[in-house]
């Protein structure tokens, strides 16, 4: 609520555009009824990247993900995205169909950041194009004909990110002392998504990233155009997937600020429908 408050104070209430009163409501109830609900359930209040980044590469969790390239039937995301596709048909391009895609590929109590993270991670060590050992799309020539009708770049935001969050999410339990099945975990994953988004976002002009981090950002912006282009029936470029770029760090939260929009977008149109 602090940027908010200054800016009242700096510039007068006049100062206070539509989106801004949009974001004071958002923030305000994040502050007042999200985060302490989220606190209550003893989801985490910080995120030690570090930490994550190596739990997420340690040989059980990994090689779980790894897998996923050679049996991608074994994960859970991966037969509802496909169902989803080829019931929908060309449907499944929607803005619709794709807001709810976007949604259901966060990273639950973990946060923008912690989808960033993972992202990061599944790029750097599953599709390096700088180097081929560690780029599972060049290297296996039937893996896009396993994958179909997904895309590799909606293979892994769609499959492999949610995976990866939910197996974590079974070891924070199983460490808490309530061990659950994957799919439990899977459930708790998208009840906290709020949570997450709310504690850890990836705000404007963050004032430190590395590079490794602005890739991912770039990334998941990359991510988010190529579904727009798709949707417009534009012809597909080459997967976001298989790309890093050093760039500065607002590709992803240019992702998050376009998932808004859609939202918006839907909800007027759902108020204009009742009216």
């Amino acid at each position: 609520m602090q940027p908010w408050l200054d800016k009242i104070h700096e510039r007068g209430l006049s100062s206070i555009e539509r989106m801004d009163i949009v974001g004071i409501c958002k923030r305000h109830r994040a502050e007042s009824v999200i985060i302490p609900e989220g606190k209550r359930q003893g989801w985490p209040m910080k995120l030690n990247k570090t930490k994550l980044e190596e739990r997420a590469v340690r040989d059980h969790v990994w090689s779980r993900i790894v897998h996923l390239t050679r049996e991608p039937e074994g994960s859970l995301h991966f037969e509802k995205l496909k169902e989803r596709h080829l019931q929908k048909g060309k449907k499944a391009s929607s803005g619709v169909l794709q807001f709810e895609q976007m949604e259901g590929e966060q990273a639950g109590y973990y946060g923008q950041i912690g989808w960033a993270l993972f992202f990061k991670i599944i790029m750097r060590d599953l599709c390096n194009t700088a180097d081929r050992t560690k780029n599972v799309f060049a290297n296996d020539s039937e893996l896009n004909s396993r994958i179909a009708p997904l895309t590799p770049n909606q293979f892994i935001t769609g499959v492999m990110i949610p995976e990866l969050c939910s197996l974590l999410i079974a070891q924070d339990l199983q460490a808490a002392g309530k061990p659950c099945s994957l799919a439990d975990a899977d459930v708790l994953r998208l009840k906290s998504i709020a949570y997450g988004n709310a504690m850890f976002p990836l705000r404007d002009n963050s004032e430190s990233a590395s590079d490794s981090d602005a890739d991912c950002d770039k990334g998941k912006s990359m991510a988010s155009q190529r579904r727009k282009k798709e949707a417009e029936g534009a012809p597909a470029a080459a997967p976001a997937s298989m790309r890093t770029t050093r760039t500065t760090v607002n590709g992803a939260q240019q992702a998050i600020k376009s998932k808004r929009r859609v939202s918006r977008h839907l909800s007027d149109s759902t108020s204009s429908d009742e009216a």
